[in-house]
């Protein structure tokens, strides 16, 4: 269970990485957008069910709406990173 102090320990240790500079380097990028989609594309029936206990949004309404267009956009992210 999350805990102010467990949410404050994880901001702090996160601080500390951002602050070695590791996520400025393209590959990083490029390996933690590719790790989102695939997380996305892993969970898409967890995602639509979520959006349908929370806003009564239909699978087909929840694909074309949420997911296949953030799907496309981290796609898209992935393709033109290193330019």
């Amino acid at each position: 269970m999350l805990t102010t102090t467990n949410i404050s320990g994880m901001i702090e240790k996160q601080r500390k990485f951002f602050a070695t500079g590791k996520t400025k380097e393209v590959h990083f990028r490029k390996e933690a957008l590719e790790k989102l989609l695939q997380v996305i594309q892993e969970n898409e029936e967890a995602v639509c069910e979520a959006l349908y206990s929370d806003f009564k949004k239909s699978k087909f309404e929840s694909l074309a709406t949420e997911v296949v267009l953030v799907v496309k956009e981290l796609q898209l992210a992935i393709k033109k990173i290193e330019r």
